[in-house]
């Protein structure tokens, strides 16, 4: 039997660890194989080891919502082959964060608080401060316009890829599952 963890986030993104301590970690715990999926950019594929003494492919979460119905959906893509289409696809999600890291990468609410937490001016990464200032009507709460999750879906399969659709438990959103399927979901 193999063991993998198929939806991981680096610090490319949201994640705590680099791709180098993902694959550390990884290889304690006994995996065989993972899948960085950072959200909404395939950067990350660039900085993966050919040999690590366990498989690393990459993937990608993209963040979608359906304004229709009011879920929010984020839909894993694998084995993309066209990795222009799917940046092309995910670039304005990346832009209307309007931040940027020194090494062009973008940068998300999680590296700030990291920042806050390791200089001791926040408690902790999701407290008091981070709801009060990016959720809530807090200074930093803006809202993102995403892509549906049909064009999410659609970057995927266009791309060659298989799309599953991550965490719906958490998010709620099992409605759109049949028509997900409809249109390509794997």
């Amino acid at each position: 039997m193999i063991k993998a963890d198929m939806h991981i986030h680096s610090t490319v993104s949201d994640g705590s660890f680099t791709i180098p301590e993902l694959i550390s970690r990884a290889k304690e715990n006994g995996l065989d194989a993972i899948v960085i999926t950072d959200h909404d950019t395939l950067s990350h594929s660039k900085q993966l080891p050919e040999h690590s003494g366990i498989r690393v492919t990459a993937g990608i979460e993209i963040s979608a919502f359906d304004y229709e119905k009011n879920f929010r959906v984020h839909i894993l893509g694998y084995n993309i082959r066209d990795i222009d289409l799917i940046e092309k696809t995910v670039r304005p999600t990346l832009e209307a964060r309007q931040l940027r890291k020194a090494d062009g990468k973008y940068i998300y609410k999680q590296h700030i608080m990291e920042n806050l937490v390791r200089r001791k001016k926040a408690d902790e990464m999701f407290g008091n401060f981070y709801y009060s200032t990016f959720k809530n009507g807090g200074i930093c709460a803006f809202d993102i316009r995403y892509i549906s999750p049909l064009e999410a879906l659609k970057a995927i399969k266009n791309s060659g890829g298989l799309a599953v659709l991550a965490h719906s438990g958490q998010q709620q959103n099992f409605s759109l599952i049949p028509e997900l399927v409809k249109n390509g979901l794997d």
